[in-house]
């Protein structure tokens, strides 16, 4: 039961957000994003180099994944944050935090429970394209989103299940 309302949650995200790269893992779902859409317009939750402010493409992002989160309350949401490798180690960890953080802040602001939010930054150790050019780097500055059933679906699909 928790695997067939993931498989719907994950149709509905390709329909409604459909720049978004979906993957089910596990009892989850894994969003990220490529860098641009199809029309060259800047695509997801990117940052620009040193930032943590939402962009305005970023934040319609936000909105789209909004109706969704509505539409399923009985998951739970993890906000990953990433950066690239200019700067220290250190100031990367914050970076990615604050981006992040910054996510998780315009999700609640969306009118998302914060009990359902969780958030995690790994600074620049989980690269997703290698840091040798600024192109490339763009690409790190960014946060995922994942979903998981929460323990109210999890319940609920024992349920059905006897």
């Amino acid at each position: 039961m928790v695997a067939k309302r993931l498989r719907i949650q994950v149709a509905k995200i390709k329909s409604e957000i459909p720049d978004a790269n979906v993957q089910r893992v596990g009892e989850g779902i894994a969003v990220s994003f490529d860098d641009k859409n199809p029309d060259g317009s800047k695509a997801g939750l990117f940052f620009a180099n040193n930032q943590y402010n939402i962009s305005s493409n970023a934040q319609l992002t936000v909105e789209n994944f909004k109706k969704i989160f509505a539409d399923y309350p009985d998951t739970d949401i993890l906000i990953e944050g990433h950066t690239d490798n200019v700067g220290s180690e250190s100031s990367n960890m914050v970076l990615s935090e604050r981006r992040a953080n910054a996510v998780s802040n315009s999700v609640r602001n969306e009118g998302v429970a914060a009990s359902r939010i969780s958030t995690k930054w790994y600074g620049e150790f989980q690269p997703i394209a290698e840091n040798n050019s600024s192109e490339k780097k763009s690409l790190n500055r960014r946060v995922n989103i994942v979903i998981t059933a929460n323990e109210k679906m999890k319940a609920d699909a024992k349920k059905t299940a006897q």
